[in-house]
């Protein structure tokens, strides 16, 4: 053969090995993308998809944990509801989508996130409103959401929050990257070690007795959460330790009834009950007792002025002052209720009566009634201390430490879970 051709044969053999080579690496690339797209399509950390579900495998959704806005965004458009429960974590565990009362128009989903402020509740409700047909929306309210130290969370989205969504906001981030791959396992080893745990359901409800997994001392977990809302330093947002107050609040409080009444959907507001010793005596501690008055005041004024129902089941009532031991009837910790306090709150919001709820539970703020409401509360308040010795001590402790800038004692947060 001549020199020639030996060599263009030789180039020849050369480019079909290397075509060779660049389609079995193609070929090997899209199986392994295909592989770890199916395995986290169903396994689903972020219950997004639910191609397959299986006790001690993926039910407890534990990729929603620490992407709760994110998933909250995603899923509103997928499960397009046209009721959404909105508020905190206060709302987000302890009231349930599955309650009757909310059935008049279904579907029903749990919009309630983390931590939330006043001015992403607006900009959650404004996402929902562009991605399904919302026809009414409860929202609780926290003093806390009002705090303009911190107006948005740090996770909060711009991006993604106010847009209409579709897959290209989803499938990739949820089904392709490293953050899927590693929520993935550790879905399926959080499932392996508690298949009995279901956190995060497909209504956007995350049922309290799931979150206080295992709890075994209330009093301890009341003693913990009230040093998390006390603290100049905390660990994720800022609550009574550093609380700030502006207009800005207010606006956005107001902006959210527009909205709902320039879109026809029906609202429904009330004032979230924690336990007196947090929304009552932690308030005092950190010197916002008279902030919280005319926080309420300016509420009902807004209300009163768009002929909007607030109601208000925070204070010193038969609920709130539940004796805190273990278990407790209406309560988690200091800030999260039961579902049974819940479904008490929904009874007198939607006027169905029950012998077994305290008649001083709730009541509607109105120009006529707020500052005997308020005056009320502080002889509430007065009686509350003198008979509950114990508590008001636990609350003084905490600000000595505080202020002493020592850490939260190890001790103390021993045995509020049962390992076993």
């Amino acid at each position: 053969m001549p020199v020639q051709y030996r060599s263009l044969y030789i180039l020849n053999f050369n480019m079909n090995k290397y075509k060779v080579y660049i389609i079995a690496t193609v070929l090997l690339s899209v199986c392994m993308i295909s592989i770890i797209c199916a395995c986290t399509l169903i396994v689903d950390p972020y219950g997004l998809y639910d191609v397959y579900k299986k006790n001690g495998f993926n039910l407890q959704k534990e990729g929603v944990r620490n992407k709760i806005r994110y998933v909250k965004a995603i899923e509103i458009a997928l499960r397009r509801p046209a009721t959404v429960l909105m508020g905190s974590s206060r709302v987000h565990d302890g009231i349930n989508p599955d309650h009757p009362l909310l059935n008049q128009y279904p579907p029903v989903y749990n919009y309630g996130i983390d931590m939330i402020r006043i001015k992403e509740v607006k900009e959650y409700l404004k996402h929902a409103i562009q991605n399904a047909p919302i026809k009414r929306v409860v929202l609780g309210i926290d003093f806390f959401m009002f705090n303009a130290a911190e107006k948005l969370n740090p996770a909060f989205d711009p991006l993604l929050v106010g847009k209409k969504i579709s897959p290209l906001d989803y499938v990739y981030t949820t089904l392709l990257t490293r953050t899927a791959v590693v929520d993935s396992f550790k879905t399926m080893a959080i499932n392996r070690k508690s298949p009995d745990r279901l956190e995060f359901l497909p209504n956007g409800y995350r049922p309290a007795k799931y979150v206080f997994y295992r709890l075994k001392d209330y009093k301890k977990l009341h003693y913990y959460t009230n040093w998390i809302f006390l603290t100049k330093d905390p660990c994720s947002t800022p609550f009574y330790g550093i609380y700030k107050i502006n207009d800005e609040t207010f606006n956005d409080f107001e902006e959210i009834i527009s909205i709902c009444k320039n879109n026809k959907i029906d609202l429904m507001l009330f004032i979230t009950p924690a336990h007196c010793t947090l929304d009552g005596e932690a308030i005092s501690a950190a010197h916002l007792s008279e902030n919280m008055d005319n926080w309420k005041r300016k509420l009902m004024k807004i209300c009163s002025d768009h002929h909007t129902i607030l109601w208000d089941f925070s204070g010193y009532n038969s609920i709130t002052t539940e004796e805190v031991k273990s278990p407790m009837k209406y309560y988690w910790d200091s800030s999260h209720f039961s579902e049974l306090a819940s479904d008490y709150i929904l009874k007198r919001m939607y006027h169905i009566s029950d012998p077994n709820i305290p008649a001083d539970f709730g009541v509607i703020l109105k120009l006529s009634n707020v500052e005997q409401y308020l005056m009320e509360t502080k002889s509430k308040r007065a009686q509350y201390i003198l008979t509950h010795k114990g508590e008001i001590n636990s609350i003084r402790d905490i600000v000595k430490m505080i202020d002493a800038n020592l850490v939260f004692p190890d001790e103390l947060s021993r045995g509020i879970f049962t390992t076993n």
